[in-house]
């Protein structure tokens, strides 16, 4: 039913845009329920269950588009006009360079993207998972801090008078743990992380990791200023990547002269043995979907091979600029906002083995902070490691009380030279430990 009403609304929307002057419309339709619970300490502090739905209008007049969203569906018809007078503004001014709104496609089948069990969840059995979390993280001499739980599903539809036509049922989960240990004078925090598009987490033993991770890094040690190789734990790397690395990827700011990768397609850009893929088809993959947000087929773009970099990632409007056809990364983060280009599934492959085992010197860092400071066009970026370990003879000894690392993205990226077979599923990033040589340590 929650499909056909928004089926219902888009198609209004459409005979609204047409019959007031847009040369071409599109309307964004979501319904979400959202069950939410937030620990303080080693308790519940909420429990709730939220809705949200709205639509998102997108009016072309001329080449100039125009933008209105409403969460009123008894209001759409105004909506619309409101997206038309804007792209009427905007094309009064001479600004516009659109062409078109994205056409319709031919959409493949993907799998594990939505789950039953957690579009059914009570908000009881959201109680007895967190309970679960606090459980696992209640140790001797650690305890929980902080931590969050929640369960989603949405339903999208996309519609255009080009012929798209595109709906989905999407299931999220997300749990967060963050965990305090305390010996004498001593303290130490750590926090574990899954993201889900199905209830597949061991929900105990993610408060345990977080509170073993946080023991495990008292009374830690001193290190002098060196380059070292530098493993880096999936939420350390895509830390890093998504901030300093991946903007350089998106073709506006290529277009825009905001990429430090502009002009070199083709270029070696990384180790021979490494390539990047964005794959909006992975099954159970968090960016995983028939189509992106307004409607273009999701498919499987290779970005770096064998060390070359082959492409960047598109929406329809940045595409069609260069006469090529969008790779279909056009995300929304609400029905509120326009589209914005962003990774799918992004995908290290690179010969995998044991790296703790492998490196005779180093350092392991399990997250970083700060990563939003990076500068993404130069891909500068200066962290603070958490949760870090010395590496020697093959073996994690020492944590290390204070560490930050300092470097340029693009040289780490060159740098590469191994990745583990812990691989994680780190938001929209899907990445194991990577090893990478000469990287600036102070302490």
């Amino acid at each position: 039913m929650v499909l056909e009403e928004l089926y219902e609304v888009g198609r209004e929307a459409l005979k609204v845009g047409e019959r007031s002057g847009a040369s071409e419309i599109e309307v964004f339709c979501i319904s979400g329920k959202s069950s939410n619970i937030e620990i303080v300490k080693d308790e519940i502090n909420l429990a709730r269950v939220s809705f949200e739905r709205g639509a998102g209008i997108r009016a072309l007049c001329g080449k100039s588009i125009g933008f209105s969203s409403t969460n009123d569906f008894e209001k759409i018809d105004q909506s619309v006009i409101n997206a038309i007078k804007c792209a009427e503004v905007s094309d009064a001014d001479g600004e516009g360079d659109w062409t078109s709104l994205p056409p319709s496609g031919k959409y493949k089948d993907v799998k594990g993207i939505y789950d039953k069990k957690i579009d059914e969840v009570s908000i009881e059995e959201c109680l007895d998972i967190a309970s679960m979390m606090i459980s696992g993280a209640d140790a001797k001499i650690s305890k929980p801090t902080s931590g969050s739980l929640r369960f989603l599903t949405y339903d999208f539809v996309v519609l255009n008078s080009n012929g798209v036509d595109i709906s989905r049922k999407e299931t999220f989960l997300q749990a967060y743990v963050e965990s305090v240990a305390r010996d004498g004078d001593d303290v130490s925090t750590a926090y574990d992380y899954e993201v889900a598009r199905s209830m597949n987490i061991d929900y105990f033993e993610l408060g345990q990791n977080a509170s073993k991770l946080a023991e495990e890094s008292l009374q830690g040690v001193k290190i002098v200023p060196e380059k070292t190789t530098v493993l880096f734990r999936p939420y350390a790397f895509v830390d890093i990547l998504e901030n300093a690395f991946v903007p350089s990827l998106n073709a506006e700011n290529v277009q825009k002269n905001r990429s430090s990768l502009e002009g070199k397609i083709g270029e070696v850009i990384a180790p021979s043995e490494l390539s990047m893929v964005d794959d909006g088809l992975k099954d159970g993959g968090i960016g995983t979907s028939p189509s992106d947000d307004e409607g273009t087929p999701s498919q499987k773009v290779e970005l770096i091979r064998k060390g070359e970099l082959t492409s960047f990632l598109y929406d329809h409007h940045t595409a069609s600029k260069e006469g090529i056809s969008s790779t279909g990364n056009a995300t929304r983060p609400s029905y509120s906002a326009s589209p914005h280009i962003e990774i799918g599934n992004l995908i290290l492959k690179y010969p995998t083995s044991d790296l703790i085992s492998e490196t005779d010197h180093g350092i392991l860092i399990t997250s970083v902070i700060g990563g939003h400071t990076a500068n993404p066009v130069s891909g500068d970026f200066s962290l603070d490691g958490r949760n870090a370990f010395l590496i020697r003879d093959g073996t994690i000894c020492e944590p290390i009380k204070q560490v930050m690392v300092s470097g340029n993205v693009f040289d780490l990226i060159k740098n590469i030279d191994g990745l583990d077979t812990d691989v994680k599923i780190a938001g929209n990033v899907i990445v194991p430990t990577v090893r990478v040589r000469d990287i600036k340590v102070v302490g």
